[in-house]
């Protein structure tokens, strides 16, 4: 449910987030991954680029304890989407 323009804001985000994999892999201009469980990496590089996060980077966000999380790898930034169970906001 949305209450706020925050609420708004989070539930537009995940739309975004939830929708990279299948829009790369139908368009064919990237490359998915399933790195685990409910954890997905999308890479969307030209052919001999390795992107930001390295084995090592990608290893360590595997480890995440999350119940999902979604990462885009491009080569000169990375974006990582994780829901970490629980959200607080420090007003």
């Amino acid at each position: 449910m949305i209450g706020s323009v925050h609420d708004l804001i989070l539930w537009l985000h995940k739309r975004f987030v939830d929708a990279l994999a299948p829009v790369a892999g139908a368009s064919g201009q990237g490359q998915i991954t399933v790195i685990a469980e409910d954890k997905t990496l999308v890479s969307i590089l030209r052919p001999g680029l390795t992107g930001l996060l390295d084995a090592v980077g990608l290893g360590a966000l595997k480890c995440l304890l999350t119940s999902s999380l979604r990462i885009l790898n491009l080569a000169n930034a990375a974006f990582i989407h994780a829901e970490l169970r629980h959200y607080s906001v420090p007003w």
